[in-house]
């Protein structure tokens, strides 16, 4: 085991890693924070158990040798473990509960690989990277790859709230500590006046938990509710004076978030940096992060994450911040819509035949919902998080006998998959935010969240997703959590008098960085340089459909942004890592 340390708690010798029991049996690294650790010292203490620093790490070897693998399922915290049993000669890999922090791991010549990133298992020289077919189609269609899938062929990560326990025979055995289907207890009926109480009180303490750390902490302050909840309660409760961040965009389209998170650093006394992004300094940005995240990745947010993350360094290395907050209380518009499903079912039957009226990209936008609510089953959730269409496949970029390949797999697998297991739920809006819990969180927002921080040293906590609260709302009736299908109707009402009122009441803003103007303006040579000048340009790509592909998003006539964004990043991936197809 081999360990980098990025000391939050006990900066001392007494916490480094890899640390053994004082019985010398386990080895533990780990990364992460356990934010209940505190409390499970003072028990153990009562125990009779004694440390010699008061890192989290201490704690949580002693925890496992008094309640075994129990024990994962007492931790509030983000954490990727190994565990190694010299006794046993058992090795056990356990990953939280959302995923916040990611633990990958291939079995190669009957060896073991597993590390928090992907390079270390390249760095080893054990394989070489291959790409992994069924993920390539997936990446097309979502950004991302699912389930244990990486990019890679035979590198797996580990899913949220699953261990992993290999012994010296090469015996395996999995499963879940934690599993949202399993372990959420669904409240049908719920007072909103009880739900909001709880609401805040569990956010409250989250926010206390998640400030735990022996170095300064700030705040990414985007503007929006989640990120303003969070900087706010933070500011109440935090003992020094909290630092907090955004950034803004030239393209912005009027959608700058630095005044209202000007004005609410200003309310709070924060120290508040601002920073500035453009689209034409951004090359060696984009290239430096398919570094970090060993895959191609879709989400341009990645981008003001890592800028801002570079910002901190130096100044803070815990940094607290919104996410989850949408997946938990129904943020998105297609929440609201699945609460009406048959409304819109029935508005789009008479919209599609009157959508020749329409602009082309208003058009697109009526056949693209006409195709979701047309669906059936998992496949209209996956339907909902990509813009790519199956009568226009994203596969057509490349060349026959490639698309061939592809297509011999189900990009909707996983979806449907999920899909199987929560559909008692019976409630649309419901489904979709378990969904988005187990699919879009770990697989791309907190993805983006963990490898643009670490890259600067900076560690992201996201009190949203503490498990005590996530867990209360993920079981709340959608009827509560949208009520009258208004986005976040009950976070806003427990977060009224905490948060401004021009906040709470303020449209859905997004963070959306402006990749897609980037990709006409001042990333286009760049993007046909990478795409023409590459060796997948033969090997992969049809030149034809791509080259009319930019040509048509260039000239404004269609928005093929995304897809180009994908493209531009698998490219960059398999040349920089020389993965073999």
């Amino acid at each position: 085991m081999v360990h980098t340390r990025l000391s939050v708690v006990d900066l001392s010798p007494t916490g480094h890693q890899p640390m053994h029991s004082p019985c010398g049996r386990y080895v533990l690294s780990y990364n992460g924070e356990i934010y209940n650790h505190p409390d499970l010292r003072d028990t153990l203490q009562s125990k009779g158990y004694r440390f010699r620093g008061t890192s989290d790490t201490e704690t949580l070897l002693a925890a496992y040798l008094e309640w075994g693998e129990e024990v994962w399922g007492k931790l509030n915290g983000i954490f990727a473990l190994a565990l190694y049993d010299t006794e046993k000669r058992t090795l056990t890999l356990v990953r939280d509960r959302f995923g916040v922090k990611p633990l990958y791991y291939c079995i190669v010549g009957g060896r073991l690989l597993f590390g928090s990133e992907i390079k270390a298992l390249l760095a080893t020289g054990y394989f070489e990277p291959q790409i992994d077919v069924q993920a390539l189609h997936e990446f097309m269609y979502y950004g991302y790859a699912m389930a244990e899938r990486t990019m890679y062929r035979g590198v797996c990560k580990l899913l949220p709230g699953q261990w992993l326990k290999i012994d010296r025979r090469g015996g395996m055995q999995s499963g879940f500590y934690w599993r949202v289907d399993r372990d959420v207890e669904v409240r049908r009926s719920v007072g909103v006046a009880e739900a909001v109480a709880r609401v805040r009180t569990h956010l409250r303490a989250a926010v206390r938990r998640q400030l735990m750390s022996d170095v300064p902490v700030g705040v990414f302050l985007s503007g929006g509710i989640d990120s303003t909840a969070v900087a706010v309660l933070a500011s109440q409760e935090y003992r020094g004076r909290l630092q907090t961040f955004t950034a803004s965009f030239d393209f912005d389209r009027g959608r700058s978030e630095l005044e209202p998170a000007a004005r609410t650093a200003q309310q709070i006394g924060s120290q508040h940096t601002a920073i500035y992004i453009q689209g034409k300094s951004l090359v060696s940005v984009i290239e430096t992060l398919v570094s970090h995240h060993d895959e191609p990745f879709s989400d341009a947010a990645n981008i003001p994450l890592y800028l801002m993350s570079a910002e901190l360094k130096g100044r803070v290395k815990v940094v607290l911040q919104g996410d989850g907050g949408d997946e938990m209380f129904g943020g998105y518009r297609r929440y609201a819509m699945l609460r009406y499903i048959r409304w819109w079912r029935e508005l789009l039957r008479f919209l599609y035949p009157l959508r020749w009226l329409s602009p082309y990209e208003k058009r697109r936008k009526v056949e693209r919902f006409k195709a979701i609510f047309e669906a059936g089953g998992g496949r209209m959730y996956a339907k909902f998080l990509t813009e790519e269409r199956e009568e226009e496949s994203p596969l057509r970029v490349f060349r026959p006998e490639w698309r061939s390949a592809l297509e011999q797999f189900n990009p909707f697998e996983y979806y449907e998959e999920l899909y199987e297991r929560i559909a008692w739920l019976r409630d649309p809006s419901q489904i979709m935010l378990w969904i988005d819990a187990q699919i879009l969180l770990p697989f791309q927002f907190l993805e983006k969240v963990d490898k643009s921080t670490m890259a600067n040293g900076i560690e992201a906590r996201v009190p949203m997703l503490d498990h005590e609260l996530a867990e209360y709302a993920m079981g709340l009736p959608s009827s509560v959590k949208l009520r009258w299908g208004r986005p976040k109707y009950l976070l806003r009402k427990a977060l009224r008098g905490i948060v401004d009122d021009a906040i709470l009441d303020a449209p859905k803003r997004g963070f959306g960085v402006p990749y897609k103007q980037w990709l006409r303006g001042p990333l286009y040579a760049y993007l046909r340089q990478r795409l023409f000048d590459s060796r997948l340009r033969d090997e992969l790509y049809d030149r034809s459909v791509i080259e009319r592909v930019v040509h048509q998003h260039r000239a404004g006539k269609v928005d093929y942004g995304f897809l180009l964004w994908k493209l531009l990043h698998l490219t960059i991936w398999m040349e920089e890592y020389r993965v073999r197809l």
